[in-house]
């Protein structure tokens, strides 16, 4: 498209910005800018999220880290990667759980 457009004398159209931020084990009102709760201090996010857009609904494939970042950086269900559970270092824990130590290096991650 941006192509077609220089070719037509066309404005290219700009890409949205995307910050997607993971942070593991936070409510919705762990940050300021959704409920206004001083004792956790978070201004740049506050900043941010009014600079923004404010999602107030979300949902992730698994509860645990692991598996939901394995499935925001592929696209895929984190059982397909087996991964289903936290990972370790240990190399024999993640076996014995029938986890993979990794992503997968011939999958495309975001």
């Amino acid at each position: 498209l941006a192509f077609a457009a220089k070719v037509l004398g066309q404005p290219t159209p700009e890409r949205p910005n995307v910050v997607f931020i993971l942070a593991d084990d936070w409510g919705w009102g762990d940050v300021g800018i959704y409920n206004g709760d001083r004792r956790s201090r978070t201004p740049r996010l506050d900043a941010m999220g009014r600079q923004g857009t404010i999602f107030t609904d979300f949902h992730v494939a698994n509860p645990v880290c692991s598996p939901s970042r394995a499935a925001f950086m592929t696209g895929r269900h984190p059982a397909t990667l087996k991964i289903h559970t936290a990972l370790t270092m240990n190399h024999s824990q993640n076996a014995a759980r029938g986890c993979a130590d990794y992503l997968p290096t011939d999958i495309p991650t975001l």
